[in-house]
């Protein structure tokens, strides 16, 4: 492979690596600061909602940012393990639909009911009642895309990871994690009540990151290539690539490895020296 290509490549793998690890730490700074809002009464519920806005805003602002940077770092990842197996391609779908999710439940949270609350708070009582029953409609639509997100996801780690143990030692830790990370959300969801509540989310959050800290600490380009011998095609060109370092035809098969060579008839694959 040529240098530059290499290197280049190596970078953008560090890049990733470096996203996956920032993001998830951000990720989880962000979720402990969130804006908790108790009130028995509408008029300081609305007040309490107000008051925290700028907080709310920041807040999930934040998450949006840190999951559309851990998207592009997977999209790197489902490159790298091969977007033609099933596992790879399903778990990408899957975590395309959490982050949908995610976001819709952030951008709903963090800036329609801080709207709400600033635009109802000073209305008469007949029209503080409305803004009440739209806080209802988006606490119900939160619940529901915070849920169906966080299973999304868990569905994408568990396939990403069953295909992070077949590519050798290096990434068996993350799978791991990712396996305890799913349990640890499914016990969360199941057994800590019907309702995610900022509490409850931070633990959520936590496992995510920790699978996705880990996995960013082992993005690396050796890895990589072991991931690859698995794909198809990608895999028989670098398997043909070993071989010729290891019979010292590096020449002769440039050709064969890296212009899709079909066969095995060719000079390079019969054993001969070539010109």
């Amino acid at each position: 492979m040529d240098p530059a290509i290499a290197s280049a490549s190596q970078r953008r793998d560090i890049t990733a690596g470096l996203i996956l690890i920032l993001s998830a730490l951000g990720s989880l700074i962000a979720v402990a600061h969130h804006p908790v809002i108790e009130a028995p009464e509408t008029n300081e519920l609305l007040t309490r909602i107000r008051e925290s806005a700028f907080a709310d805003r920041f807040v999930h602002g934040a998450l949006i940012l840190f999951i559309v940077a851990q998207l592009f770092a997977f999209c790197r990842f489902t490159q790298r393990q091969g977007i033609r197996r099933a596992p790879v391609l399903f778990g990408l779908i899957f975590y395309v639909l959490g982050t949908v999710a995610m976001i819709s439940a952030a951008l709903i949270d963090g800036f329609l009911v801080p709207k709400i609350g600033e635009s109802y708070l000073d209305a008469a009582q007949a029209t503080t009642d409305t803004g009440l029953s739209l806080l209802r409609f988006c606490s119900i639509a939160i619940q529901l895309f915070t849920k169906s997100g966080v299973i999304a996801i868990s569905a994408a780690i568990l396939l990403w990871s069953a295909s992070l143990i077949r590519t050798g030692r290096a990434p068996f830790l993350p799978a791991l994690v990712g396996v305890a990370a799913v349990l640890s959300q499914v016990y969360l969801l199941v057994y800590r009540g019907p309702t995610v509540t900022a509490h409850t989310v931070v633990p959520i959050v936590a496992a995510m990151a920790v699978w996705v800290f880990c996995y960013g600490l082992t993005t690396d380009r050796r890895a990589d290539i072991r991931a690859i011998t698995f794909d198809g095609e990608h895999g028989r060109r670098w398997e043909w690539k070993r071989r010729v370092r290891m019979n010292d035809f590096s020449k002769n098969l440039r050709w064969c490895v890296f212009s899709q060579c079909p066969k095995m008839s060719c000079k390079c694959h019969s054993g001969q020296k070539g010109g």
